[in-house]
């Protein structure tokens, strides 16, 4: 058997051990995954349960993300203070026992209460293993590793996205905290095992004000971008959570670039290669949650699928990510990843220029083909990004820097569903009168379209003493599909343009400089 790395050690230096670690991963990512993605499934049964409205029910996974936001910062220090294993190992135990508080809640008041611990002790995991992953392999091999942690992640898609819906429909809700957890058993005794006591770099101290200032400005910029698409962005609320974010990120700023040992060391972004790679991240992620809540809705609402339905759907993109992600990993160890993010990016365009024909007539079949590009596409960004950003720091600051890519990460993605929300009710108004007066029977065009729904009604067999009334019923349905379809079709065609001005800052990802001598 292998020697295993002393504390402090680099685990490159211990290269055997790899396979170890990545078994101990992907067991401990089976385990938090695939209740990530059945709780949207789950909300309407969690609201008649616990007989709760919409507004209480999303706070079951807005609070949960905002826990999980504030801790991923902290990987770098807690890894240099107490060692990847003693941070993965009662982070996982503490996500494994208040998974199963959540599924005994006895109202959403605690549901919520257990998510934000919850959400607290998953935000480290995973950044430690994207930054464990990335160090066990040697540098020829670390498209590979992030290949295999897209694995683990296509798997727990696979596996929420083929039985979550069933169990939620047919069993009970609270198995969705449940079914994974016999798996959290073995996950811990793999990392007992196989992962390293040691972490990144020397033993810093903690920084009070620096811990105290992320969170004065994360928290209240999370509340606003998930709630000011709902109160308003000029709501009492929002603009408060903005007061307070502005002076708080102004002062972490101010204070992690003076402190000698920063609690998040900003210096990170004086790499350009990783400085561009996190503008590619938060673009990329804006667009890609953008993607997912705009064919979520758009499926449900305008197609009148259901939840079940809209999942299986998704089943086969699923499927391809994790092959397409191992794929790319090998590929991003044997070419410059730049080439890999400059086809994905554009691939992703392609895939909102074609989104933004979408309309009622379009077919399940061509979703889940769109789908399934989109999947493709995407998996052509994380390895390489992850290898082109990480590459170009320190040993001793990957997982700092996973961490911090993984918090820009959640900005990006609370950024795309507050925006999303907010430009389809802008622009459905819009697309509302134009709509309203295309069918105005003032005009030719509006009398054309009435004298249709009027012999259309007349068919049907309404009375003419209905007709009137009918007609309007008609025409004021009319102009609420057409204005939802076209406000669809505007987001859609903006992300594609998104993805075109991304590809800027993905090909300035430069390689890091080789030493003199080196061949």
């Amino acid at each position: 058997m292998p020697p295993k790395p002393r504390g402090g050690t680099p685990i490159s230096e211990a290269i055997p051990t790899k396979w170890g670690v990545a078994a101990t991963v992907t067991c401990g990512m089976l385990v938090i995954g695939p209740p990530f993605y059945a709780m949207y499934v789950a909300l309407p049964k969690i609201m008649v349960s616990f007989s709760a409205d919409v507004e209480q029910v999303q706070w079951a996974i807005s609070a949960f993300a905002i826990a999980e936001a504030v801790m991923m910062p902290t990987v770098g220090w807690l890894a240099s203070v107490i060692g990847y294993r003693r941070l993965y190992m009662p982070a996982l135990s503490a996500y494994m026992l208040f998974a199963l508080l959540s599924a005994l809640a006895w109202s959403i008041e605690s549901l919520i209460a257990f998510r934000i611990v919850q959400g607290l002790a998953e935000g480290p995991l995973q950044p430690v293993s994207v930054a464990l992953f990335y160090r066990s392999f040697p540098p020829q091999q670390r498209g590979l590793a992030v290949g295999l942690y897209i694995l683990a992640w296509s798997l727990c898609a696979i596996l929420a996205y083929s039985s979550g819906g069933y169990l939620i429909e047919y069993l009970s809700w609270r198995l969705v905290f449940l079914v994974t957890l016999p798996l959290g058993i073995p996950s811990l005794a793999l990392a007992m095992g196989f992962l390293p006591t040691g972490g990144d770099g020397q033993r810093r101290s903690l920084d009070g004000w620096g811990l105290a200032a992320m969170v004065g400005f994360l928290v209240p910029l999370l509340l606003a971008l998930n709630r000011g698409p709902r109160y308003g962005w000029d709501a009492t609320f929002t603009v408060v959570c903005m007061v307070i974010a502005a002076p708080a990120l102004l002062a972490f700023v101010t204070v992690e670039i003076l402190r000698r040992e920063p609690f998040v060391d900003l210096r990170l972004f004086k790499h350009f290669p990783f400085a561009m790679a996190s503008i590619v991240r938060f673009l990329h992620s804006t667009g890609l949650h953008t993607y997912a809540f705009l064919v979520a809705l758009f499926v449900q609402h305008t197609l009148g699928y259901t939840p079940l339905q809209a999942g299986l759907m998704m089943l086969p993109g699923a499927v391809v990510m994790g092959g397409a992600g191992l794929l790319v990993g090998r590929l991003a160890d044997a070419i410059e990843p730049r080439a890999i993010l400059a086809v994905g990016l554009t691939s992703l365009a392609l895939v909102g220029y074609a989104f933004s024909w979408v309309s009622p007539l379009t077919t399940m079949a061509w979703l889940v083909l769109l789908l399934v590009w989109m999947r493709m596409s995407t998996e052509c960004i994380f390895s390489p990004l992850n290898v082109a950003a990480l590459r170009s720091l320190p040993e001793a600051h990957v997982g700092m820097g996973s961490g911090l890519l993984h918090v820009i990460m959640g900005i990006g993605a609370a950024v795309g569903t507050a925006g999303t929300a907010s430009l389809l009710g802008r622009w459905a108004a819009y697309h509302s009168l134009m709509a309203a007066h295309e069918a105005n029977p003032l005009s030719l065009d509006g009398w054309a379209i009435v004298s249709e729904v009027e012999d259309a009604l007349r068919g049907a067999g309404t009375v003419e003493a209905q007709l009137g009334a009918e007609v309007d019923a008609a025409l004021q349905a009319y102009v609420r599909a057409e204005a939802s379809v076209a406000a669809f079709q505007d987001v859609f065609m903006l992300i594609a343009l998104l993805y075109v001005v991304t590809i800027i800052p993905a090909l300035l990802i430069t390689p890091p400089r080789q030493p003199k001598g080196h061949k």
